[in-house]
């Protein structure tokens, strides 16, 4: 899927034209998401969705995915007290977003 940014926008366009017969059943919308100015710099071009599950906080996520925490937070606009043990807990099926250009090539269950 191809994503483009229109300013602070990002879009995913996908049009389809409905056959003589058939009906539309549902729309199903894209989650995309610019960018950070910071992250433009690192040459990151775009943004992962990832959907929380019950117990993750971004360090176990960043951990399972080869990502930098740091990064995560940048991208979600979250920030953490820093200490040694302290990490966001997030809310079960929350979208998220994290760069995929740190992203490792692993498939995860779900």
């Amino acid at each position: 899927m191809l994503c483009s940014c229109s300013g602070n926008i990002y879009k995913h366009n996908t049009p389809y034209t409905v056959k003589k017969g058939a009906y539309l059943q549902s729309l199903v919308p894209v989650l995309c998401a610019c960018p950070t100015t910071k992250q433009t710099a690192k040459e990151i071009t775009s943004l992962l969705v990832y959907t929380v599950n019950y117990g993750e906080t971004v360090k176990s996520i960043g951990e399972a995915y080869g990502v930098d925490e740091e990064s995560i937070l940048e991208a979600n606009e979250l920030q953490v007290a820093q200490s040694e043990n302290s990490s966001v807990i997030l809310y079960a099926l929350t979208p998220i977003l994290f760069s995929s250009l740190e992203r490792k090539e692993l498939q995860r269950g779900s």
